[in-house]
């Protein structure tokens, strides 16, 4: 038995069409002190500083510590790519776990004025990129590329929407044979910045969403949705041999191919 790689569809084109971006804010504050322990492993009179946050940024921010350290070989920056949420929690400190603590969060969503006002030793937000939200989907049976209108893809992700040969599914894609499949959504379980740009999309097209859901960085997906931690599991989902559909940020894609596109109208 052979078995046939996934056929993805993605594209840049439906994250700038719909305006789904996401800014990525480096959370910073006093530096605290480290443990006895990470400091022993660390030269005589190096810095470590310590990061966590979204995971979005994570191949970007690597690259920069590693090009920051050729430079300043006493400096040593361990960045744990944990999700937007969880790199607020480890910043603000509160309730956590020593080791855990960090010098600076990294979210795609700004911090709250609560979460500030929780952070005791202050906090500097500093933008410092920014990437595209993409619908991603795995349906192998289909030829050709896939028209989603924002009536359609909202539905779905409401859970109103469950097969793809719905009604209005076909609407937008006249003369293409749609699998009588349903729909697996593969949605983030963590808090995510990836979810905030997401939903804030969903909230601007969709008053049924904002009335029921609004921006969020955790959303409780109503539905059958697939949940997974961070946007590589999402990615790995979604390659699973079956009928799927995610959200995923530009830099979890880099491991595939170049695909055809996925179109809104």
């Amino acid at each position: 038995m052979t078995s046939k790689k996934p056929h993805l569809n993605l594209s840049l084109r439906i994250a700038i069409g719909l305006g789904i971006v996401t800014f990525t804010a480096i959370l910073a504050g006093c530096s605290r002190s480290k443990p006895q322990e990470a400091q022993a492993t660390l030269p005589p009179g190096s810095i470590l500083l310590t990061g966590a946050g979204a995971t979005f940024p994570s191949v970007l921010y690597n690259r920069w510590f590693t090009v920051y350290r050729d430079s300043h070989p006493n400096t040593f920056i361990k960045y744990a790519a944990v999700g937007s949420g969880e790199g607020v929690r480890r910043f603000i400190g509160t309730n956590v776990a020593e080791e855990e603590k960090v010098d600076f969060g990294a979210s795609d969503s700004a911090m709250s004025d609560a979460e500030i006002a929780r952070a005791d030793q202050g906090a500097l937000m500093v933008p410092l990129t920014a990437g595209c939200v993409v619908l991603a989907y795995n349906l192998p049976e289909l030829p050709g590329d896939l028209k989603l209108s924002r009536k359609a893809y909202t539905g779905i992700f409401l859970g109103e929407i469950k097969q793809w040969n719905d009604p209005l599914i076909a609407q937008s894609n006249p003369g293409v044979k749609l699998p009588n499949r349903t729909i697996a959504t593969v949605v983030r379980q963590d808090g995510s910045g990836t979810t905030f740009a997401f939903t804030k999309n969903l909230d601007a097209v969709s008053e049924k969403w904002r009335s029921q859901f609004g921006p969020a960085t955790l959303v409780n997906w109503p539905g059958n949705a697939m949940r997974a931690k961070g946007n590589e599991e999402s990615r790995v989902l979604l390659e699973n041999p079956r009928t799927r559909l995610a959200t995923l940020v530009t830099s979890s894609l880099v491991k595939l191919a170049w695909l055809p596109q996925l179109w809104r109208i």
